[in-house]
């Protein structure tokens, strides 16, 4: 699963839409996160992931994701794998 990947690809404008619409950025943060855990397999990004299952779909976290990503590139706690010095595996 690398939908962390996929939407990393993506341009800010298609990254924005995805995230700002409602229930579908709640979905995408819930993929990306679980893409993320599958990869890392921290406690730390358990309990994000955990985090944004059960409260993500108020708006306060989606909207702080929404402009972190657009300043920064990547999803609060998640760092871009595009960015990374090391290969991305597949």
């Amino acid at each position: 699963m690398q939908v962390d990947k996929w939407f990393y690809e993506k341009s800010k404008f298609v990254q924005f839409l995805l995230l700002a619409l409602p229930f579908v950025g709640w979905v995408m943060e819930i993929l990306i996160r679980l893409s993320i855990l599958s990869r890392e397999k921290t406690a730390f990004h358990s309990a994000i992931f955990l985090l944004f299952l059960f409260f993500g779909e108020f708006w306060i976290l989606c909207v702080i994701d929404l402009i972190f990503c657009l300043v920064n590139g990547h999803l609060l706690f998640s760092e871009n794998p595009m960015d990374s010095d090391t290969e991305f595996h597949q």
